[in-house]
This record gives structure tokens, sequence and C-alpha cells, in this order.
């Protein structure tokens, strides 16, 4: 990904982050992971996570979901079933399997759509300004999508996940 459409997308995911999930704040998994934009949640015992990953040479991104219950790394995994007992260290998904079988992650070196740009467009007034600029135009509408994603599969998936934990696991059976 050319570095100034990398730090478009970025840029544009710190801004959804912020504006749009405040529970999250910026965090970090720790040295050596420059490619990482990460923000962090505590409910009680359990940990939650939302991870940009950029793949800079391959001009396309992923966002990950992580949560876990001590400060052990994350388990990379794909998810169980919904009604399955929760891992009991944690686990970490591309968010794109939430909702289909394989992870896709976005793709921004491709123009989306002109429809769907136009309804994205009426739908963010705050993007007016860079409508004819292409890079930020295209880095704009994947990141807004997968926040997008994130607030639809993602938080609901957590939410899953700390009811089961809850359910399944009393206060001194977990970590801290």
């Amino acid at each position: 990904m050319r570095k100034e459409r990398e730090a478009l997308v970025r840029r544009r995911f710190r801004e959804r982050m912020d504006r749009l999930v405040p529970q999250f704040r910026p965090a970090s998994f720790g040295g050596g992971h420059d490619d990482l934009e990460c923000y962090h949640r505590q409910d009680s015992k359990l940990h939650f996570y939302v991870t940009l990953q950029v793949y800079g040479k391959e001009d396309r991104f992923s966002l990950m979901i992580t949560w876990m219950t001590t400060d052990r790394p994350p388990i990379f995994a794909t998810p169980g079933a919904p009604n399955d007992e929760p891992n009991k260290d944690g686990l970490t998904v591309d968010l794109s399997l939430l909702w289909t079988r394989n992870a896709t992650p976005w793709k921004v070196r491709y123009t989306p759509e002109t429809e769907k740009v136009s309804d994205w467009v009426a739908r963010h007034p705050d993007v007016s300004e860079i409508v004819d600029n292409s890079d930020a135009l295209k880095a704009y509408y994947y990141v807004d999508e997968a926040v997008d994603m994130f607030l639809n599969f993602g938080l609901p998936y957590f939410e899953l996940i700390k009811a089961k934990y809850e359910t399944t696991h009393s206060s001194s059976d977990v970590p801290t």
C-alpha cells in the first residue's frame, strides 16, 4: 500500500473508532507491531481488542477482534459455534469470519462502485472535502465499511462472549 494511502487508512480508522466506539481506547500489543492500530476495552475480567492490521505491500487491511482473560498473547483461531463454551484464555478472529467463511481483507487499491460511493458520501457529510481525492475516497470508504462491520458483527460477538463467560465461570475461576 502506498504510504499516503496507508496513512489515510490509519487516520480514518482512529477517527471512526474514537467517534463511534468511545468505550474502546487506543492501546498496543507491544513492540514490533508497527503494522497494527489497536483499541482496547476491559469489562470485568475480560479484555477486548479491535486491531487494524495493514498489509502495505498488498494494498489491503484486515480488522481483527480479540478477547482474552490474561496478559498472555491471544490464541489465533477461528470462532466456534455460538453455543460453545468460550476458550478460557482468549481468541483472535478476523472480523470478516463472523459473516463469511473466508477472511476477506479490504483492498484499498480498488475504487468502489459509483452508486455505493454516492450513497456513502450522502451518509457521511464529513467526507465531502475528499470526494476529489481518489486515494482518500478509497481508504475512507473501505475503513468505514470495516468499522461498520465491527459495529454490526464484532460488538455483538463481544457481548455474546461476555454473557457466555459470565454464565460459565464464577468470579473465582476467572484469572486476574
